[in-house]
């Protein structure tokens, strides 16, 4: 685990520092300001211990690292999930006819609400949250269940199955068109709703090199997962949807096609 060796090395030289000024401070002392338990503590050090993105913040928080430190000591680490994600990506990519019956964008919404902190799959609390039809919420929960995207815990309450899924890439479909014109049009109505603070619409017009678009299109699905985690590794209180818009804004193509014939 040489991706979170500059973690461990904070992480001593922090102890070092302070038990030079206190030779008293014990391990235990330090696992309890930095809210560990000991024995977390004890195998971190020893790198027996594999250390997640956001355990990784919270000891950089608690550690009071700058944000230059912190970024040092986090770039490894985000690097390794990022990689680990992307060798599951095929297996979590749905086929076309399981998107395509859930393609509905209250499907991935209802997912997304039940793991937010105090989620409940009562049908009433998930129409009123999502503001759709309760029959809408109730034929969507029985759909997810039947595709294996949602189960049912020893209490009966629907529950995730703790993966996330996303839809067929690079393959033409209705299904996938659909979707994103959902998004868009939720887009929309953000617009008009939801206060500047609590959004982000931004656009960028540029002229571009078009035989770039394949490298720029994976840096964006980079970043989409970075801010992803980011936003997921927190208390899980509400749910967002993220759309990246990158299109020709001239109509190139066409133009050419005329001059042709």
């Amino acid at each position: 685990m040489r991706e979170q060796q500059l973690l461990r090395e904070a992480l001593r030289e922090e102890l070092d520092r302070i038990q030079k000024r206190n030779p008293s401070f014990s391990l235990r002392s330090f696992s309890k300001k930095l809210e560990l338990s000991p024995a977390t503590l004890s195998r971190v050090l020893s790198g027996k211990r594999s250390v997640s993105l956001p355990l990784a913040r919270k000891i950089s928080e608690k550690l009071g690292l700058s944000d230059e430190q912190k970024a040092q000591v986090l770039a490894p680490i985000e690097l390794r999930e990022s990689k680990l994600r992307s060798r599951t990506f095929a297996d979590r990519q749905l086929n076309a006819d399981t998107f395509q019956a859930v393609a509905d964008w209250h499907h991935f919404a209802i997912l997304s609400l039940l793991e937010t902190d105090g989620a409940t799959s009562d049908v009433s609390w998930i129409s009123k949250r999502l503001a759709i039809p309760e029959r809408t919420a109730s034929a969507a929960l029985a759909r997810l269940g039947r595709l294996g995207l949602l189960a049912k815990d020893e209490n009966g309450a629907w529950k995730g199955t703790g993966n996330s899924h996303h839809s067929p890439d690079g393959i033409p479909s209705p299904a996938v068109r659909k979707a994103h014109r959902q998004a868009l049009s939720l887009g929309r109505q953000a617009l008009d709703r939801i206060p500047v603070e609590r959004r982000d619409f931004t656009t960028l017009m540029m002229a571009i090199d078009p035989e770039k678009l394949p490298e720029a299109v994976k840096i964006l699905r980079e970043a989409r997962t970075r801010v992803n985690n980011l936003l997921e590794g927190g208390k899980r209180k509400q749910v967002y949807m993220l759309a990246i818009q990158l299109f020709p804004i001239d109509q190139i193509e066409e133009l050419s096609q005329q001059v042709q014939t």
